[in-house]
């Protein structure tokens, strides 16, 4: 089974994810089809069987609570399956549009690359999805959809689940007016895919309104603990500390391992605001979108990796093996996420 677990250094209170799967299963515990390792969700409100049951979750709570453990559920609010039965019942809490000509609407590009926008052959339209075509991105301008996630979050709450680990925040909202991305001018700061990198994404993500829609995923869960998954540098993501506990610290999980690289990011990240409870950043190493850290630094680097991420003032999470220098496999007879393994940065000389 694979696993993300978290720990807190200013705190005596562990925290232990809910992300659960097989080898080259999944990455969330909803039940999902498995166009992108289970981040395309059909169910908000169930476990996908493979894991069990609603009581087995329950169990494996209360198991966790009795130990001192507080658990954290992944939430997917940007976009659901294309399975999922809104987007035939309910495809106004979707993103639609007309094409241009026999194209689609604008030029934005989906993050594996490829463009942003399918065409449904049932209405002639184009939706929207950020990442694959089997990942249609939901409408956070209806309201449906923002009553619809607070009561997905209230009933994960209600079962003792502590806080969310709350996926693609950055593309939660997008320019309302469509209008095309223009070409980067300078380099993103972390890595992309080359045809996506080739746009700043200013139309398609980060829009200015987001932190703003997360108040209600705040307002749903007043105490709980919520991470972002914010693919940002760091600079860009204060705005969302606002309603979050903390963010994502990528620019020290992609820094090359040299030491002067290695100060810069940390130095970005911990200059996040540190008022919250949670210290800003949420320090990680190694995740399921990116070759495990032995493949990217070395093996003779993972001990002080762990000293390092362990360390460091705040959140910490650990994916699971990294805590005995697992590396990449060979993968399964299926693909369940033809994007992954990405390329990450050639790992650079210990420095000094």
């Amino acid at each position: 089974m694979e696993t993300a677990s978290a720990t807190s250094t200013g705190s005596n209170r562990g925290w232990i994810t809910s992300r659960v799967s097989e080898p080259a299963r999944s990455g969330s515990v909803y039940p999902s089809p498995l166009a992108d390792f289970g981040y395309d969700v059909s169910d908000h409100r169930a476990i996908d069987p493979v894991y069990g049951s609603l009581a087995d979750f329950d169990r494996l709570v209360s198991s966790a609570h009795r130990r001192g453990l507080a658990v954290l559920m992944d939430l997917v609010p940007c976009h659901t399956s294309i399975e999922h039965p809104w987007f035939r019942a309910h495809p106004d809490r979707y993103v639609w549009a007309d094409g241009r000509g026999e194209g689609p609407p604008n030029n934005w590009v989906a993050t594996f690359g490829g463009p942003a926008w399918t065409r449904d052959e049932r209405s002639g339209r184009w939706y929207l999805h950020s990442f694959y075509p089997e990942q249609p991105d939901l409408d956070w301008r209806n309201p449906e959809v923002v009553e619809a996630m607070q009561d997905f979050v209230r009933f994960w709450l209600e079962r003792g689940v502590d806080g969310f680990r709350i996926d693609a925040l950055d593309r939660l909202l997008k320019d309302p007016q469509l209008r095309d991305d223009p070409l980067a001018r300078a380099p993103f700061g972390l890595p992309l895919e080359r045809e996506y990198g080739r746009l700043e994404h200013v139309h398609s993500t980060n829009s200015p309104d987001i932190p703003k829609a997360l108040v209600a995923l705040r307002e749903a869960a007043p105490e709980a603990l919520l991470v972002g998954e914010v693919y940002l540098p760091a600079a860009a993501s204060t705005a969302y500390l606002e309603h979050l506990d903390a963010v994502f610290a990528f620019e020290l999980f992609h820094a090359p391992w040299e030491a002067s690289a290695l100060r810069t990011a940390i130095a970005a990240c911990t200059a996040l605001d540190g008022s919250n409870r949670a210290g800003g950043a949420a320090w990680v190493l190694s995740n399921h979108d990116f070759p495990r850290l032995p493949d990217r630094i070395g093996r003779e680097n993972l001990r002080a990796a762990a000293v390092l991420l362990l360390t460091l003032p705040g959140l910490a999470f650990v994916y699971q093996g990294e805590e005995i220098g697992q590396r990449d496999g060979p993968g399964g007879e299926r693909v369940y996420d033809r994007a992954r393994p990405r390329p990450a940065p050639p790992p650079g000389p210990v420095g000094a």
